[in-house]
């Protein structure tokens, strides 16, 4: 039977690498087995892929007719242990039948409840989006227990700094396309 010492030795490759002998195994924590196997304590904290985001009405999804322009229809995500990095860009045809507020949907996980669940959110570009006029600044807030973010802007309203969510309306109401590219991070549960 192989030792601890052994087998730890067995895992490093010779470029130094450690090798798991499972795919998949992730990082062993309290195992009682020797040599070590996954467990139900095994902890998978990094992840990477790609998804499908969707925007539409907070109330009423309604339909929404995305485009591509060089490709720009697209989600990716990293997750590293509660902390969900997201990419999503939109290049939005047309909107119809939706009301409420803007909503991307679908994101690849749920956002914790509390606290301050919002996360932090960089918009690339922001074109034909309609908005009130004094305010000067925009970003999507995670809404908590929930895969989807809100669009809200930010800034200046009547003398005094307030915050208010985005029509769904306002996307493509100038005639044009609304292309929107964003960062997201925000915090889930697992």
């Amino acid at each position: 039977m192989a030792t601890n010492a052994q087998y730890l030795a067995s895992l490093v490759n010779s470029s130094g690498n450690i090798v798991l002998p499972v795919a998949n195994a992730g990082i062993v924590f309290n195992n009682t087995n020797t040599p070590a196997s996954p467990t139900s304590t095994t902890q998978n904290d990094y992840e990477t892929g790609t998804f499908t985001p969707t925007i539409g009405g907070s109330s009423t999804f309604g339909t929404t007719t995305y485009g591509s322009v060089n490709t720009e229809y697209n989600g990716y995500y990293t997750k590293i242990g509660n902390m969900v990095f997201v990419q999503i860009t939109f290049n939005i045809l047309s909107v119809s039948g939706g009301s409420g507020n803007i909503l991307v949907s679908s994101l690849p996980f749920v956002s914790a409840s509390s606290p301050a669940p919002y996360g932090s959110c960089s918009l690339g570009t922001i074109n034909n989006v309609t908005h009130s006029g004094s305010r000067t600044q925009f970003a999507f807030r995670t809404n908590p227990g929930a895969a989807n973010a809100t669009m809200w802007e930010f800034g200046l309203a009547s003398g005094a700094i307030g915050d208010q969510p985005v029509p769904y309306g306002s996307l493509c109401a100038g005639g044009g396309a609304s292309n929107i590219t964003m960062e997201l991070v925000y915090r889930s549960t697992f």
